[in-house]
């Protein structure tokens, strides 16, 4: 290859990786990128509570993504915003994520979800 065909492949290359690294960024649309609770809030904001995507066989909405890390305050604004308690998580049921214990395999964390 000649310098200005390698030229092209770097650029190529980091172009892809550039895109990589922004489509894993936290945001409303990725969800599951999001670790720890201000992320989570500010990735929301404004946004639908009952929106989300299907992601390896969990729907990431905004009430999922807060239990999966344990963000209970944000929970609860969220249930005041309006997001539906039953929706989300495995195979779309957060009763079900709940009670399978996903990934909070603590009775305590459970049941304070469970009562929410």
């Amino acid at each position: 290859m000649n310098l200005k065909t390698n030229i092209v492949v770097a650029a190529v290359a980091l172009g892809f990786l550039s895109v990589s690294a922004t489509a894993l960024a936290c945001s409303a649309d990725e969800l599951q990128s999001c670790k720890t609770c201000p992320e989570i809030a500010a990735a929301v904001q404004g946004k639908d509570p009952n929106a989300g995507d299907y992601y390896r066989g969990a729907l990431w909405n905004p009430l999922f993504a807060a239990y999966v890390r344990n963000c209970q305050s944000l929970g609860r604004a969220l249930l005041a915003a309006g997001a539906n308690p039953s929706f989300g998580g495995q195979q779309s049921s957060m009763i079900l994520t709940v009670s399978n214990r996903w990934p909070h395999n603590n009775e305590t964390v459970n049941r304070q979800w469970a009562a929410m």
